[in-house]
């Protein structure tokens, strides 16, 4: 008896959406709470600098494609976060936010990818992998950093 990882695996694909969508849940939801407790106590200057250049750009003054004042990291972070701050959300927050998203992205489209595939254990591990990092992962996937 020869077994092998996943070949006889049958999943009916209305039990496939529903573990996709439990698994991103509960990525977006374990990300949102490690933003909550940590940029809302945690601040450097860095970050500071990059709510300037949100607001900046929010008002519609672009110094730079770089960092004010530097020949290196650009500003992408603060550019994406100006329609989430014109929605009323806080600096400490929004630039975070679209930080993880840019994390995310991959593990999210080749998931997408891979379920569209029927290829279903794959989108599984891919939503799952962001989950069993450290937490240092999580800490440097999250502060921008340009």
């Amino acid at each position: 008896m020869r077994i092998t990882a996943f070949t006889g695996w049958k999943v009916h694909k209305k039990q496939a959406i529903f573990l996709f969508l439990v698994l991103t849940l509960l990525l977006l939801v374990d990300r949102a709470v490690f933003i909550h407790r940590f940029f809302s106590n945690y601040i450097e200057g860095d970050q500071a600098i990059f709510w300037y250049a949100a607001d900046e750009a929010m008002h519609g003054r672009f110094h730079e494609p770089c960092f004010f004042g530097q020949s290196y990291n650009s500003n992408l972070e603060p550019y994406l976060a100006v329609p989430l701050i014109l929605a009323g959300m806080a600096y400490r927050y929004a630039l975070p936010v679209v930080t993880q998203c840019l994390a995310l992205a991959p593990f999210f489209i080749f998931s997408i990818l891979f379920f569209r595939k029927k290829n279903y254990a794959g989108a599984f591990a891919l939503l799952a992998l962001p989950l069993l990092f450290p937490i240092e992962y999580i800490l440097i996937s999250s502060l921008p950093r340009g």
